[in-house]
């Protein structure tokens, strides 16, 4: 069915499959997603995310792995690490970038009472703050995203409940998270929308479901053109 509009210890031992999430938030792994884009997500035996592979979104194939410690998630990939500080909720409140050979530049986010990320701030120690993204919801789904003053909005046409969790922060909203919106899928960046969006200023979006109601394929519209697809496995 198509919808839219046209660390060591036995712990870090890997595991795939149905495992809870990590944060206190309902990210996908309650669910049990498997794999994206036929890349597996892959959770030690407490069942926390230590490595996911995400591909074509526009940056390359980028595969980002995991530790944690009691305050702190740490996200390594090729010549970048990145540290999350987590709050009292569970989820992220700063970033810490740090590519090789270069100095660190931070991100910090805030969240509403529902858990959902409402704004995400980068600076640096020479500048400051210098970009901020202010994350808008109605009825739990984000509907308006400003970055610097450029606003993006977003349409829910068909009603299509967010059964799976999904959530691409920059892929599908614009939010420029980069290779961060990995840790969304290891519980640590926020709860998803109440629905999957069908539409933005300029593109069309395309959910495949399954019997369950899983989304098994998301394809981006540019236009005519196509853009951005995703396939998932439950």
């Amino acid at each position: 069915m198509a919808l839219g509009l046209a660390a060591c210890g036995d712990d870090n031992e890997p595991t795939t499959g149905t495992q809870p999430p990590t944060g206190s938030g309902e990210t996908t792994t309650e669910i049990g997603i498997k794999a994206i884009n036929g890349n597996p997500l892959t959770y030690n035996k407490a069942g926390q995310l230590i490595s996911i592979t995400l591909e074509g979104l526009g940056y390359g194939n980028i595969t980002s792995n995991f530790s944690y410690n009691e305050n702190t998630v740490t996200m390594t990939e090729s010549g970048c690490s990145t540290v999350f500080e987590i709050g009292e909720n569970g989820f992220a409140t700063k970033a810490t970038i740090t590519y090789v050979g270069e100095p660190p530049y931070y991100c910090n986010f805030t969240y509403n009472s529902d858990g959902q990320m409402t704004s995400a701030t980068y600076s640096n120690d020479v500048d400051g703050a210098y970009s901020t993204t202010i994350i808008t919801y109605t009825n739990g789904d984000i509907t308006a995203v400003i970055t610097d003053d450029v606003e993006n909005n977003y349409g829910y046409e068909n009603n299509i409940e967010n059964k799976g969790k999904i959530m691409f922060f920059d892929t599908i909203y614009g939010i420029d998270l980069d290779a961060m919106q990995a840790a969304y899928f290891a519980g640590i960046l926020g709860n998803p929308t109440k629905h999957l969006p069908t539409s933005s200023n300029y593109s069309t979006y395309v959910w495949e479901l399954n019997e369950d109601s899983l989304p098994t394929k998301f394809t981006s519209y540019y236009g005519n053109a196509e853009d951005n697809v995703l396939t998932f496995e439950w």
